[in-house]
């Protein structure tokens, strides 16, 4: 049968893959491959992208919009839909003003969605209150990136990883998360490069690593302190950068002068040895990348272990050359968040996700529009986030599955997978590219961003929502992108964000968490991404595949540690924290700390494990903990 081509990108991870589809005369997609003409994946592409039309036109995706009744949901129209919405909406906003209303969206959609999706809240509903899922993952990371370089923007191209001579890895995982980047650190080992993973599990990737260490979850600034310390004694690093382009050093110096190697040894559980092996390597590449994820990332010290990170990169000098800097690994690809300002409509900053969740328990927050998100499954503290939004007034989800989220809501919109859709999406390096329609939405679902232009139109916006295509939203919402970086493939080679175009170094230390091991809670749970699904796998789930070859929770656990407890292999655990208790099988196996267990954060239907993930956030990102939560394990 004679077949249409559509070149598009992959919808999961921040890689941006570029692939083709093929589509038949009836609109029908057939097949799923790469494209070798885009530079990122050049012919590469992981089985989620090559499985993923099994999800996109799977027979549970929503089809018509849902109205919820007594006895459950109903099929309803669009223009009843939309009623319902526009009337709630109004009565909450005249009985308790428009701050009682809350947005929440996943930043994997496009630019042109999420900037119309900002734009709803600010200029129709005229709250603050919108935040994004990204608050979950990268958060840290821009928050430490804008304070030390005064931009959150990814310094480096993905080209930049076949030009340096060390590829330091910390709390990251791409063969699980971003399988077609190790294509490029495959190639920059044959190159010549040595690889560092720092990470507590031994993961695919760090089997690849000349050098792995295995610290203890959440002692990264005591590690980089450690290591920038030893550094300034043995002379190692670039004074002259310091002075030329930097401020703030002085402080860092002091602060970093307690972490001796001994005592670095105490707190991440590593030998003083292997940090000093750390250091001659970093010491001997003349370049250096650093590609860190949530395991740096998500914990009561994320920002601080990004700016430790940024310290050590900047006391050297490496940075903001070619062969040298940082690949910030996002969770998935994404649009722009943060557009418009909310001060540029004169509002004040407004709630984040956990704040909006507490204020919907407290009857603050009455009503909700959560587009294209799963809170009640990745939110911690899963039974409160639950008793929360069923308390809400009006709680409406734009999805394509009947979500844990979406089955609380009273209405359900019907939306689009970005292969339904056109616009643009930002990729790992911060790249735009552009989305094509490969064919459309199933039956009376719609495009995201036409459902939020109707409802902002239902609510009164009889001007500012009115698009004849796509295109003329991303035209408006480019005004909002300035940069004196412009168009620059690699950042800070002449200069850094801020005014005065210098970086600036910030003193870190290591604090104790808050929650700490016990007798009680002996062991440190580390919540991870498996090869096989994809954040909370309402779309991977629905993959068959995937569910074969991992089709239950399970919990990592080594085997001196299982022995102890009396555990063997495939014997089903209870796992419980101070918030809570999950199940899992347990999965033993030596490439985990013995102080530590591990468990996947994608099932909700059981192994729900944010039922066990405390609300510890970070005070600067308000990222949660989901790194280092202290439990015991017993066999059930």
């Amino acid at each position: 049968m004679e077949m249409n081509t559509i070149q598009t990108h992959c919808p999961f991870c921040s890689i941006g893959c570029g692939l083709s589809i093929s589509v038949d005369l009836f609109g029908r997609p057939k097949q799923v491959e790469p494209r070798c003409d885009f530079d990122h994946n050049r012919g590469a592409l992981c089985s989620r992208g090559i499985l993923s039309l099994e999800w996109m036109r799977h027979r549970e995706r929503l089809k018509k919009p849902l109205i919820r009744e007594k006895d459950g949901f109903r099929e309803a129209s669009w223009g009843e839909a939309l009623q319902k919405i526009s009337s709630a909406f109004r009565s909450l906003i005249e009985k308790y003003g428009p701050t009682s209303i809350a947005l929440y969206a996943s930043s994997r959609l496009s630019n042109e969605i999420l900037y119309l999706f900002q734009k709803l809240g600010y200029e129709v509903i005229k709250t603050p209150h919108i935040d994004f899922n990204d608050r979950l993952g990268v958060a840290s990371a821009r928050a430490a990136y804008h304070l030390s370089l005064g931009s959150s923007k990814p310094p480096n191209p993905l080209a930049d990883l076949l030009a340096t001579n060390l590829i330091l890895i910390l709390g990251a995982d791409p063969s699980s998360c971003h399988p077609v980047l190790m294509k490029y650190i495959f190639d920059a080992k044959d190159r010549g490069a040595k690889i560092v993973v720092i990470d507590p599990r031994r993961t695919q990737t760090a089997r690849t690593a000349d050098l792995h260490l295995q610290i203890k979850p959440g002692t990264d600034v005591a590690f980089l302190n450690g290591a920038l310390n030893q550094l300034i004694i043995s002379g190692l690093i670039n004074r002259d950068f310091i002075a030329k382009k930097t401020k703030g050093f002085d402080s860092v110096q002091e602060v970093v002068s307690k972490y001796t190697p001994a005592r670095v040894a105490e707190i991440t559980g590593i030998k003083e040895e292997q940090l000093r092996a750390f250091i001659r390597l970093y010491a001997q590449s003349p370049t250096v990348i650093v590609i860190h994820s949530r395991g740096l990332e998500q914990h009561p010290q994320g920002v601080s272990a990004v700016l430790a990170c940024l310290n050590l990169a900047l006391a050297t000098g490496k940075v903001g050359k070619q062969g040298c800097g940082f690949l910030p690994l996002m969770g998935h690809i994404s649009g722009a968040t943060g557009l418009p300002n909310p001060n540029s409509y004169g509002l004040k900053e407004g709630y984040t996700i956990h704040e909006m969740i507490e204020a919907a328990y407290r009857d603050e927050i009455r009503g909700m529009y959560i587009l294209a998100s799963n809170p009640v499954v990745s939110l911690p503290d899963t039974s409160f986030v639950k008793a929360a939004l069923q308390k809400l007034d009006l709680l409406v989800v734009q999805d394509v599955f009947l979500t844990e989220t979406a089955k609380l809501a009273h209405v359900v919109l019907p939306g689009s997978t970005l292969y339904e859709c056109e616009g643009t999406i930002n990729a790992l390096d911060g790249g735009c590219v552009k989305l094509v329609r490969a064919f459309n939405a199933p039956k009376d679902a719609k495009e995201d961003w036409r459902i939020v232009c109707q409802v902002a139109k239902s609510l009164g916006a009889s001007q500012g929502f009115v698009y004849s295509s796509v295109e003329d939203v991303f035209k408006e919402l480019r005004s909002f992108f300035v940069s004196e970086e412009g168009e620059k493939e690699r950042l800070y080679e002449d200069r850094f964000a801020h005014p005065d175009g210098l970086a600036v170094f910030y003193p870190v230390e290591y604090s104790e968490p808050v929650e700490r091991i016990s007798s009680e809670y002996p062991l440190l749970l580390i919540t991870f991404k498996t090869p096989y699904h994809f954040l909370t796998s309402s779309e991977t789930g629905r993959i068959d595949f995937f569910k074969q070859k991992c089709p239950r929770p399970y919990l990592e656990i080594h085997p001196a540690t299982a022995q102890k407890i009396g555990i063997s292999q495939g014997d089903r655990v209870v796992v419980r924290s101070r918030c809570g208790k999950v199940e899992a099988v347990a999965e033993l196996t030596d490439t985990i700390r013995e102080d530590c267990v591990a468990m996947p954060m994608h099932w909700f239907k059981e192994g729900w494990v944010n039922l066990i993930v405390p609300k510890q956030l970070d005070p600067t990102s308000k990222i949660p903990n989901y790194k280092a939560i202290p439990v015991s394990v017993e066999r059930k």
